[in-house]
């Protein structure tokens, strides 16, 4: 679900992630049927947690968000838990994935911010669909980690 609109030029502002899920996401999200029974997750980044971004994410998602302060301003939801990337797939798998692939191949994202954009989001199109499942497979187990050590470190579970 990634593209240009996903990527912002400047400063992301609460202003401009309400505009971005308006105009861009949700649309999309709605045209792949994929807001109906799908859990809306994001970080705890100061611009994602405004009661308009809520308000937003509410009226399409209902109480299936998860997110720092849902609880707070939605009265539903689940309240992401901060410093937890060990449950979150963009950190477990994304973000380490893209760096290796497309630093390998020499990117210099201080020459040309134009290329970096384009390979990243040739690395993003280029996942295979078995790599995708077995990650939200990863997920689920780390989900049921979580559970098995009461919300506790789990690490030692998993590795």
């Amino acid at each position: 679900m990634l593209n240009e609109s996903f990527i912002p030029n400047g400063t992301v502002t609460s202003q401009k992630y309400c505009e971005m899920l308006n105009e861009s996401f949700i649309p999309v999200a709605h045209g792949l049927n994929m807001v109906e029974n799908a859990w809306f997750m994001q970080d705890g980044a100061r611009p994602h947690r405004t009661e308009e971004v809520f308000n937003i994410l509410e009226e399409h998602f209902g109480n299936r968000i998860i997110g720092l302060d849902a609880q707070q301003f939605t009265g539903g939801g689940i309240t992401w838990p901060p410093y937890s990337p060990d449950l979150n797939p963009c950190d477990f798998y994304l973000w380490g994935s893209l760096k290796d692939t497309v630093y390998r191949d020499g990117i210099d994202t201080l020459d040309n911010l134009e290329n970096l954009e384009m390979a990243i989001r040739q690395r993003i199109e280029a996942i295979p669909h078995a790599t995708l499942q077995a990650v939200c497979g990863e997920f689920e187990k780390r989900l049921r980690n979580v559970i098995a050590a009461r919300g506790s470190h789990f690490e030692n579970l998993i590795y």
